[in-house]
């Protein structure tokens, strides 16, 4: 579908000037597309087998309270968590990856030294807490990861879009109006040599 314009020698340098940017972005884009995608691969990774390691011992840690609970009985056990709190702070910043805000989780933690004992509490209880205390730092690492895969795919389908654009109707309409003005041009000047021509012969005729 061509672009409505005039036919003229103006219109069609400023056509291939546009047709020109046109394709230097579609370039460019596409090379983003091409990063974003990469990120986007390398991320989803890292967060699909960071969640089946977190699924797998998560029920381990749990097996271990059990365990503890059976041994140490479920008030040493509230009195092992209750010494163990902790005062956290989360840290959210965003930087950039492929031109993309993607968010940066720093867990700061300040450790309450617990008054109770592991020979109280029993070895199985303690390992539980200590188990539960790595799960809970990667679980932030893994929210992060999973906000950067969604802010990246919402990113992918942008730009994913305006390369369509570009390649299927912009461009194309480019393209195609350039040749009808560059088509229309060169009939006007077919026109003007045919009257310039007849105009000279109808003076030659003249003259003789």
């Amino acid at each position: 579908m061509k672009i409505r314009v005039s036919p003229t020698r103006m219109e069609l340098l400023k056509l291939r000037k546009r047709l020109v940017i046109a394709r230097r972005g579609h370039k460019l884009l596409e090379d983003k597309l091409d990063g974003l995608m990469k990120e986007f691969t390398a991320v989803l990774d890292d967060y699909y087998n960071l969640r089946m390691e977190l699924a797998k011992e998560l029920p381990t840690v749990f097996a271990k309270f059990a365990l503890g609970a059976a041994t140490s009985g479920p008030q040493m056990i509230d009195l092992a968590l209750r010494e163990c709190e902790k005062e956290i702070e989360l840290h959210i910043s965003t930087v950039k990856l492929i031109n993309t805000p993607v968010p940066r989780f720093v867990l700061k933690v300040f450790k309450l030294n617990p008054t109770y004992s592991a020979v109280i509490t029993g070895a199985e209880l303690d390992s539980a807490i200590a188990s539960l205390r790595n799960i809970f730092e990667r679980l932030i690492v893994l929210a992060e990861k999973e906000e950067t895969v969604r802010r990246l795919a919402k990113e992918i389908e942008k730009t994913r879009r305006r390369v369509n654009a570009l390649e299927y109707i912009i461009i194309p309409q480019f393209v195609e109006t350039a040749k009808f003005i560059s088509s229309k041009l060169d009939e006007t000047d077919r026109s003007s040599r045919t009257r310039i021509m007849k105009v000279k012969d109808m003076l030659l005729k003249r003259e003789e």
